[in-house]
């Protein structure tokens, strides 16, 4: 069913079109090596401005309130993201098409291709070779937004030890067949304090208390782009292609003003320009422990939560050779 989904969705991201895509490109080719880092880098100030566009309240503070007392972060020891779609894009403000962009991931790549896993853990490099007929490699160009549809995030940690005699708890993962990974449908896996997993516990409890019920899955955000704004802030989309949605996803959408512009001069037919970028995630104490609705803590009821604006944590950088 979950992969049902995934393909109907990459159709819908393939037939997203921009002002250009008929016409022959001539030019060189672009090659990008991505780097996925765990950084330390946390903005202790969160979200900086104040444009929340679906009633989001800023959080001010490093915790939050209403899950319970704050207990313990724990910070994962494996940490590896899964991508349904990864662009940079020219966008502009006002615009309600794109003008052009390189894919990275999209879909021509196999659902499990390992070009879709993202490993910050081990500071894992993947190499692409985007398709060049929707880029005028002839021309100099500005690539102003870069954008991504998070499939899953996939971690491993250790509970604190007073969890070692806990054997139900009721909110840190769902249920089963969540996930496929490394040919496993992973839910949720215990072995002793070691937890295996996907996001779903730790955003689930953030995004639906933000409309005021128990957690909704459906609204975590639909997608994460970088640049083109001054600000960070949860966009809510009507599907309508913008510089807020550069994809057409609606729902919610992740924006970051964590990204530069990055200016790629003209390629001459026959050669190949590189692209080294790293995008980086800190994850140092990434997952949040409360002690929910009894307040009691290391017991069954306990929530985990990524930390508050946990997307002020992802940042990237692209330098052209």
């Amino acid at each position: 069913m979950k992969k049902a989904f995934y393909l109907i969705v990459l159709i819908i991201l393939i037939s997203s079109c921009n002002k250009n895509s008929d016409v022959k490109r001539p030019g060189g080719n672009i090659a990008i090596n991505m780097t996925y880092h765990s950084g330390n880098n946390i903005n202790p100030q969160g979200i900086k401005g104040t444009e929340l566009k679906a009633g989001f309240k800023q959080q001010e503070s490093l915790y939050y309130t209403g899950f319970g007392d704050y207990i313990t972060s724990v910070t994962p020891g494996a940490f590896i993201a899964k991508f349904l779609d990864m662009r940079l894009q020219n966008i502009q403000a006002d615009d309600t098409i794109w003008n052009y962009g390189l894919a990275l991931i999209d879909g021509n790549n196999a659902l499990d291709s390992p070009k879709r896993l993202a490993d910050f853990s081990n500071n894992a490099t993947v190499n692409f070779a985007p398709e060049m007929s929707k880029y005028p490699s002839n021309e100099n160009t500005t690539l102003n937004i870069f954008v991504f549809v998070q499939m899953f995030f996939y971690q491993e940690f250790e509970l604190p030890v007073q969890y070692e005699n806990v054997t139900d708890l009721k909110y840190l993962y769902y249920g089963n067949n969540v996930i496929n990974f490394d040919g496993n449908y992973i839910g949720g896996i215990r072995s002793g304090r070691i937890m295996k997993g996907n996001d779903e516990p730790f955003m689930t409890h953030i995004f639906g208390s933000l409309n005021g019920d128990n957690g909704n899955l459906a609204d975590k955000p639909h997608s994460y782009a970088f640049g083109g704004t001054d600000s960070s802030y949860i966009y809510q989309s009507k599907g309508h292609i913008s510089i807020n949605d550069p994809l057409g996803q609606g729902g919610k959408i992740v924006r970051s003003n964590a990204f530069q512009p990055i200016t790629l001069q003209s390629v001459p037919e026959g050669e190949t320009r590189t692209i080294n970028g790293t995008l980086t995630f800190d994850t140092n104490n990434l997952i949040q422990i409360y002690a929910g609705a009894d307040n009691i803590p290391y017991n069954y009821d306990d929530i985990f939560v990524y930390a508050p604006n946990f997307w002020e944590r992802m940042s990237v950088s692209l330098i052209a050779n």
